[in-house]
C-alpha cells in the first residue's frame, strides 16, 4: 500500500511472461484464490501508523525502498531458473546421485526445530495426514527426518504453545513410529496431492 507507486514497470520480456505463467498456474493448483482480499480499515490504519513514524533505529527496517529496474529483472531471472532447476530435480529424483540439502525456502538456513514458525506448522500438518493411513508404507528417509525432528524434547519448537495441537503431535508421533516404510515416495506423494488434505500440503 506504502510503496505500490515507487515499483518500476513490469518489463515486457518473455522471462517475465513465464514469471506470469508459473504464478498462474500455482495460484490454480494450490487454490490461491479465496484468500485474496482487499486491503481492511485496519491494514489501512497500520499503514498510516508505519508511514508517520520516524524511520530511526530498530525502525529503520520499515524504511523499505522498491526495487530497481534492473534488480527486478535479475529477480525475475533467478525466479525462473529456480523454477526450472526445481521442476528438473523432480523429474529426476530418481537418478540424482546428491540430495538436496533440507533448508528452509524463506529464509535459507538449514531446517531445525523451533528455528522458524512455518517449518514447525509444516511438520506437523505433514506428521497428521501422514497418521491418517497408520498402514501405508511412507519413505524410510520422511520417516526418520520427522522422528529426528521432534527427537529433542527440549527444542523449542511453535506447536508447544497449543496444548492440543501438541498433544496430537505427540499421539500421531506414537502412530509414525510403528508405520511401515518403503524405498518408494510415489504413493505418499500421490495421496498428498488428494483434497483429502485441504489443500494445506
Amino acid at each position: 500500500m506504502l510503496h505500490k507507486n515507487h515499483f518500476p514497470d513490469d518489463p515486457a520480456t518473455d522471462a517475465f511472461k513465464q514469471l506470469q505463467k508459473d504464478i498462474s498456474l500455482a495460484s490454480s493448483e494450490n487454490g490461491w484464490e479465496p484468500y485474496r482480499k482487499l486491503s481492511g480499515f485496519k491494514t489501512h490504519v497500520l499503514a498510516g501508523v508505519i508511514f508517520i513514524l520516524p524511520k530511526v533505529g530498530p525502525l529503520s527496517m520499515l524504511s523499505i525502498r522498491g526495487p530497481r529496474p534492473q534488480t527486478e529483472i535479475l529477480y525475475i531471472d533467478s525466479v525462473n531458473r529456480s523454477v526450472s532447476l526445481l521442476r528438473q530435480l523432480l523429474a529426476n529424483y530418481r537418478t540424482i546421485p546428491t540430495k538436496a540439502p533440507n533448508r528452509d525456502l524463506d529464509t535459507g538456513a538449514p531446517v531445525r526445530p523451533g528455528g522458524y514458525s512455518l517449518t514447525d506448522e509444516t511438520y506437523a500438518q505433514l506428521l497428521e495426514a501422514l497418521a491418517q493411513t497408520p498402514k501405508r508404507p511412507i519413505p524410510f528417509g520422511l520417516k526418520h527426518n520427522i522422528l529426528a525432528y521432534y527427537s529433542d524434547p527440549e527444542a523449542p519448537i511453535t506447536t508447544k504453545k497449543n496444548q492440543k495441537k501438541w498433544a496430537a503431535v505427540q499421539s500421531q508421533l506414537k502412530v509414525l513410529a510403528t508405520m511401515p516404510t518403503s524405498e518408494d515416495p510415489s504413493p505418499v506423494l500421490e495421496d498428498m496431492e488428494k483434497p483429502a488434505n485441504d489443500g494445506k500440503l
